[in-house]
């Protein structure tokens, strides 16, 4: 076995990405080669540092826990092994493996035979609900089954490794149906970056007694899990069951063997493109598309499906090998009528033929404008919001997800055309919740104005009707 091979192992987070696509376990983690967007996207980085907070706070939960904390994995192995010889132990990121396959389980908890694995989630969900992870026709809620196969896989991995053992399934999930009952929780689990990577500090003191009502639940998913490791598994281009495909894509990953790509309406989301890689760098997702189609780079320069705007038929397309954008049938996309407004297919159909009144570099449907223009009263008031919204509430009463709006400014536009910054307001002091300031600020910066009020985009009405409900 080559040094390459023998550290090479299908985690929980690699068997997700081949879901999503096999040919992608070839791209991951070779960040100087690959273009990857999901590492320079800083909204993903804000929901994952959610995810680590809620991880400490799952842990408080669970007095006595010890955390597995060797390094390498071979030494997190060997140390989880060791401390599940105990009749009775709680364990933080248990580290299991069987073979090329390897899950870190957040949380388990060991009672002679029975085992719990508990994977922790920073996803919310309403307890008070009845269908929380089933969809409308009674299959599993599409939105639920990444988790859900998360879990699989660790159960699966675990069932390999301790095949003696009992094995219970749980998702401890943020509860949207809990209301914090004390103040400064969010500030308990600070989390800050060390060398780009993230670090909760728990503040001293924090203990089950101290941080209230949980606002997380635990939820056993036994029956899901047992549902998705008995049925066929469908990935682009693969199929089976969830062992059978994970045995497969371990092999892959292990001897680093590329998988043939499959080319799909999944391509669209690829984090491994770059239409222009930077020197050095290349794309996945235009390799892919040169194997399976012989597409070039002037292909690409030309536009294909997946740049589509907001069209929901590229996989029907594809199938049928429409690749190129002006290829794409108008009679494909969806109303194109002259109804005031740009409407999706008239949009689409302006992006497929490259043609559109006037042909400058933007539409703008002029006569539309004047008319509204016409309903407007002076001064202009344009407002935008700067707002929160977090898995671990701030204050006494929130509800974890509730938004937390604490900024916005204020400008005016005269009749004569002059611009100026009219008012602001910002309230960032630790431990004060901002929301009814905010809205006392902003209702003295408009009242007593019949002038016309615009928003940065929906987000400033949704974001006030979401306050009035509080």
């Amino acid at each position: 076995m080559t040094e390459l091979s023998k550290n090479r192992y299908l985690t929980k987070s690699r068997f997700k990405l081949a879901l999503e696509c096999p040919t992608k376990l070839f791209y991951t983690g070779k960040t100087e080669v690959y273009a990857d967007r999901k590492r320079e996207d800083d909204f993903l980085q804000a929901l994952a540092d959610g995810g680590f907070q809620v991880g400490e706070l799952a842990k408080v939960m669970f007095p006595g826990g010890i955390e597995i904390t060797s390094r390498s994995h071979d030494e997190q192995v060997a140390e989880t092994s060791r401390l599940l010889e105990r009749d009775e132990v709680t364990l933080f990121e248990a580290a299991i493996r069987h073979g090329h396959l390897f899950a870190r389980v957040d949380v388990l908890r060991k009672s002679g035979s029975q085992i719990e694995l508990i994977e922790v989630k920073a996803k919310s969900f309403d307890s008070t609900t009845e269908r929380v992870f089933r969809g409308a026709r009674g299959g599993i809620d599409r939105n639920m089954r990444p988790y859900l196969e998360d879990v699989a896989f660790q159960r699966h991995v675990l069932g390999l490794a301790y095949p003696k053992s009992h094995a219970s399934s749980f998702l401890m999930l943020v509860d949207k149906a809990k209301t914090c009952s004390v103040d400064g929780l969010n500030q308990r689990f600070r989390i800050r970056r060390v060398h780009g990577r993230p670090v909760v500090t728990v503040a001293p003191g924090t203990e089950a007694r101290t941080i209230g009502t949980p606002v997380v639940a635990c939820v056993n998913v036994d029956d899901l899990v047992d549902e998705i490791l008995g049925e066929q598994i469908e990935a682009p281009g693969a199929k089976g069951t969830l062992s059978e495909l994970a045995a497969r894509w371990a092999e892959h990953y292990r001897t680093d063997t590329r998988i043939r790509p499959t080319i799909g309406a999944q391509c669209a989301k690829c984090e491994f493109r770059a239409d222009r890689p930077e020197p050095g760098t290349r794309s996945g997702l235009h390799e892919c598309w040169r194997e399976a189609v012989g597409f070039t780079q002037a292909d690409f320069d030309q536009g294909t499906v997946l740049d589509l705007w907001n069209f929901h038929g590229k996989q029907r397309l594809i199938e049928q090998r429409v690749l190129r954008l002006a290829d794409v049938p108008l009679d494909a996309l969806g109303d194109q009528g002259d109804a005031d407004g740009l409407t999706r297919g008239r949009r689409q159909a302006m992006q497929v033929t490259g043609s559109w009144p006037g042909r400058p570099d933007f539409f703008i449907d002029a006569p539309l404008m004047r008319r509204e223009m016409d309903n407007w009263t002076f001064p202009l008031h344009f407002i935008d919001f700067e707002t929160c919204a977090v898995a671990i509430p701030f204050a006494h009463g929130q509800r974890p997800y509730e938004t937390v709006a604490f900024q916005f400014s204020h400008h005016v536009m005269r009749e004569g055309g002059r611009v100026e910054h009219h008012s602001q307001f910002l309230e960032a002091t630790p431990g004060v919740d901002p929301t009814l300031p905010f809205l006392r600020a902003l209702r003295v910066a408009l009242e007593g104005d019949d002038g016309t009020v615009f928003r940065w985009a929906a987000h400033e009405n949704t974001v006030l009707n979401q306050l009035r409900r509080r």
